[in-house]
């Protein structure tokens, strides 16, 4: 059922999840070059980038999937995900892609985890 619910948007987020204000870095499709997006909001299963169109977006998708450099506050260096695309939308003026991470590594998911909870002050309600 719960794909069901997820093909109608219906089922609820369980992550918690930060409003944060950093630039991460993703892969040009078919290069070893980035450009950089800025994100929006951040849990310890995805993130959400902003940019100004849907076609600045369209030059990192990849077979929905987007390859980032991460730098988490307070980590060292920047680390290599991949992530899916789960979501694109147009909100404000602004063009939004919900990424999920796959394959993050156990310092970066601890990265992460000590940043979200460092930040309590930043944390997001369930929509």
């Amino acid at each position: 059922m719960s794909g069901f619910l997820d093909i109608f948007g219906l089922k609820r987020r369980q992550e918690i999840r930060v409003r944060v204000s950093w630039l991460v870095d993703a892969r040009l499709r078919g290069s070893q070059h980035y450009v950089g997006f800025h994100a929006t909001d951040i849990s310890l299963f995805g993130v959400r980038l902003r940019a100004p169109s849907t076609g600045d977006f369209e030059r990192v998708i990849d077979r929905d999937r987007v390859d980032l450099l991460l730098r988490v506050p307070g980590s060292a260096g920047a680390a290599e995900v991949e992530t899916e695309v789960k979501w694109q939308r147009v909100e404000q003026g602004h063009a939004l892609l919900g990424c999920e991470f796959k394959r993050l590594s156990r310092e970066v998911r601890r990265a992460l985890g000590e940043y979200i909870d460092a930040h309590p002050q930043d944390l997001i309600a369930e929509d």
